[in-house]
């Protein structure tokens, strides 16, 4: 059985592995790229110190959400500190705590 702490830290590697790759166009940089462009620079400033952030940073500044499953896989979500946006970067594993995919959902 895989902790929480574990879970979380293997599904930071997944996001960080896909970030700036095709496979992660789709959800990773999408995600990153969404926020950037539609968050105003206060917040950018307040939580990373510019108001033009690199996209590895957005990365680490996300927050886990308590894991959830279902029909067998279980969900890490991902979001932005402070309430900002409705969309979360989902890292979904299989019951053996491999990952399945990367995704970015409301």
């Amino acid at each position: 059985m895989t902790t929480p702490d574990a879970q979380q830290k293997r599904a930071r590697t997944a996001l960080e592995q896909l970030l700036g790759t095709e496979e992660g166009e789709d959800s990773v940089d999408l995600f990153i790229q969404h926020h950037l462009d539609e968050i105003e620079a206060g917040y950018w400033n307040a939580q990373l110190g510019t108001a033009t952030p690199a996209a590895s940073a957005v990365l680490g500044l996300l927050q886990p959400r308590a894991p959830w499953g279902d029909d067998g896989s279980v969900h890490v979500d991902f979001e932005l500190p402070g309430d900002v946006s409705q969309y979360v970067l989902s890292v979904e594993f299989d019951e053996d705590g491999e990952v399945l995919g990367v995704s970015m959902e409301s």
